[in-house]
């Protein structure tokens, strides 16, 4: 626990768990089941100094000192900042304290929302003033590092940034997809920030979650370039891996948006990040892989790929979800074209003995049918008179049976 609070049942919860059960409809004490008669949460002052004591006493141990936890937003500080927002003199200002209240902690960010902030920041996105202010994304003329560090410039920016944390209705996501405020969510997906750029993306994903706008944003001009180009920066860092590869997920759903991505180089950007990605986007990116695979593009792209055998074989036994869409990855790809694979597979004829050790190890594992199946066909097309002549040693090898 961090911040403890106790019910009127005499029950003490950590405030983030607690409120997330109430704000789920529950009217009950999740201990007792009784039901409350009344929802406040009174801090356990006590509770949280002995918290607070054992970690500096612990700290010796290499144990961390417990944060404090984030204050808790007053209803009539956050109606009033919402009611200011509209004004010229205080906006900037509004915009940013919310921005810092959202980073906070979840709660803050859904009592934003409830305090009807959102159709407000969308209106605000859509000023003509403020992009009257940064000429390059009203006239299209590139960046203008001048012109983003304007103050509608930072303005826009906060906006974008408060939007991705705070819960959307389907009403306000499509506000954000209509032409003009999607415009500049892209000028600043490709032109502004990092910070601003991941936030951006995520932004994208937030919006992606509706059927018709996950069609549209596959189909407008600089969706899948501007995510590329964030995969492809070298100072991304996991959490801008982690909404980028989500966002590229969830727009790549649509079947037609598929071919759109692979053309851009969404396959050949992410091959080249999975060797450094951490376990978490690893495997999302070879998600997004898996799914650019259902089309015969994707499955070429894989194979033109230089490295993409080697990537793939390497991110077996990551982990289960890894394992899975890189083996139906693989597979995919060899059956599309056998003979191109022939040659990826000449480069790997030094592991020979470690691809097959891998793929019969997976045939042993908890996998699913469909793993398993494409780790069978893999050993047979490995054996088989394409590759034999190409990788040693596996003439010998007797692939398991399909039960």
């Amino acid at each position: 626990m961090k911040d403890p609070v106790t019910l009127c049942t005499g029950q003490t919860y950590e405030r983030a768990n607690i409120q997330r059960w109430l704000s789920s409809g529950n009217k009950t004490c999740p201990i007792t089941m009784v039901k409350l008669k009344s929802c406040d949460l009174i801090p356990n002052h006590t509770l949280r100094r002995l918290i607070q004591d054992y970690h500096l006493t612990s700290s010796s141990f290499g144990l961390r000192k417990n944060e404090s936890p984030a204050m808790e937003v007053d209803d009539q500080q956050l109606n009033r900042l919402v009611l200011e927002m509209d004004r010229d003199d205080s906006m900037q200002s509004c915009v940013r304290t919310l921005c810092s209240m959202a980073e906070e902690n979840v709660n803050n960010r859904c009592r934003i929302a409830d305090a009807g902030a959102v159709p407000v920041l969308i209106r605000l996105f859509q000023k003509d003033q403020l992009v009257d202010s940064i000429p390059s994304i009203k006239c299209h003329k590139g960046f203008d590092e001048i012109a983003a560090c304007s103050a509608g410039g930072n303005l826009l920016q906060e906006i974008i940034c408060l939007l991705s944390f705070i819960p959307l209705v389907d009403e306000e996501r499509r506000a954000i997809a209509d032409p003009r405020p999607l415009e500049r969510l892209l000028w600043f997906l490709h032109k502004s920030n990092l910070q601003t750029r991941i936030h951006a993306a995520r932004l994208l994903r937030k919006i992606a979650v509706v059927d018709d706008i996950m069609t549209l944003l596959g189909q407008v001009d600089g969706v899948f370039s501007g995510l590329v180009l964030l995969i492809q920066d070298e100072s991304v860092g996991k959490q801008g891996l982690k909404s980028t590869f989500k966002a590229l997920f969830q727009i790549c759903l649509p079947h037609c948006n598929r071919v759109k991505a692979v053309e851009l180089g969404v396959v050949s950007a992410i091959l080249e990040t999975i060797p450094i990605a951490r376990r978490k986007n690893t495997e999302r990116g070879l998600a997004v892989i898996s799914l650019l695979c259902s089309c015969d593009e994707g499955r070429q792209a894989v194979l033109k790929h230089p490295a993409s055998f080697s990537i793939l074989l390497q991110a077996l036994h990551v982990s289960p979800r890894a394992t899975e869409s890189s083996i139906t990855t693989l597979w995919g790809a060899v059956s599309f074209n056998a003979n191109a694979a022939a040659e990826q597979f000449v480069w790997l004829h030094h592991q020979a003995d470690s691809i097959c050790t891998k793929l019969l190890l997976l045939l042993h594992g908890d996998y699913s049918h469909t793993a398993k199946y494409c780790a069978i066909n893999l050993l047979k097309t490995l054996k088989g008179s394409c590759i034999r002549s190409s990788i040693s040693g596996l003439d010998a090898l007797d692939p398991p049976r399909q039960s």
